[in-house]
């Protein structure tokens, strides 16, 4: 078993991706798999970028979204459009619903 020095979990050697043959130096803190923040890329956001709520939870969106708590009453259609300099604002409610929709679909 391994704790990690960044949270209170602990993992054991076997359990890790890809497995740890022996625990790492006691020298070196160690940080287990769930604070995989630092690990990616950091997408920046574009000052100028221009907010569209999208009505379609499968819509295209680069993953640069915004989630927000209530919907606002502006409907777009971006299929065709170039949306790099477009920040998504998508409701909460449409990716909850996105996610239950795709864990019955493997279910």
């Amino acid at each position: 078993m391994i704790s990690c020095d960044h949270c209170p979990l602990h993992w054991h050697l076997d359990c890790l991706s890809p497995p740890m043959a022996c625990p790492p130096p006691s020298t070196n803190k160690w940080m287990c798999p769930n604070h995989a923040d630092h690990v990616m890329p950091r997408r920046r956001k574009r000052k100028d970028a221009t907010a569209v709520e999208l009505k379609d939870p499968r819509a295209a969106n680069d993953g640069l979204i915004e989630v927000i708590p209530e919907p606002e009453s502006s409907n777009m259609s971006i299929w065709n459009q170039d949306t790099s300099a477009i920040l998504f604002k998508v409701p909460e409610r449409n990716i909850k619903h996105s996610f239950v929709e795709k864990c019955q679909r493997f279910v």
